[in-house]
């Protein structure tokens, strides 16, 4: 797994490293290693999103083809306290269970 140099880290959520644990090898089946390309860095467009809290990762996807069928993968993988989405520049997993 790769984080791209301006990613910001902290405060990230025990539940979003789970998730990293969760979607690398699904990303490694699509042939390509996982990048983080955002946490609690920049501005998100997601109306309701928790990167400002350490709840939500953004991962690189231009290598996935079929993205639906991606996002339904890593959807089924992960709890369903995980919200995910396949936007047009990247995939978003939003951890919405318990926040410490």
């Amino acid at each position: 797994m790769k984080i791209n140099g301006h990613v910001k880290l902290a405060n990230l959520h025990p539940a979003m490293v789970v998730a990293c644990m969760v979607i690398e090898p699904i990303a490694t089946a699509y042939g390509q290693e996982l990048v983080v390309t955002s946490a609690a860095d920049g501005t998100h467009s997601h109306r309701n999103s928790k990167h400002h809290i350490g709840c939500a990762l953004d991962f690189r996807t231009w290598f996935v083809i079929d993205k639906a069928a991606f996002e339904a993968e890593i959807q089924e993988a992960l709890t369903d306290e995980f919200y995910v989405v396949v936007e047009p520049t990247h995939l978003h997993v939003q951890y919405n269970g318990s926040v410490m």
